[in-house]
């Protein structure tokens, strides 16, 4: 379903362009991106970055306790356990 999604956005724009950007052969981004295609998670943050958009996880359920863990770009101060 994402595939299809992005290759439907990459369909819109220059296709050529974005396979460049995603270090892809334009042949190949439409194989993995196609209905039959089964792109790996690296590929789809790939094209979602040459597509300028960005992939999100987010938890679903809580436990009711919220742990937040520093950004990459700040220094952990103590280890997480």
């Amino acid at each position: 379903m994402i595939a299809r999604a992005l290759g439907a956005v990459a369909r819109s724009r220059n296709f050529s362009e974005i396979a460049r950007q995603a270090g892809m052969s334009r042949e190949g981004l439409y194989k993995v991106l196609s209905a039959d295609g089964n792109p790996s998670l690296a590929t789809v943050i790939k094209v979602s970055h040459a597509l300028g958009l960005r992939l999100r996880f987010e938890a679903v359920a809580s436990t009711g306790r919220t742990r937040r863990f520093p950004s990459p770009k700040t220094k952990c101060r103590s280890p997480v356990r």
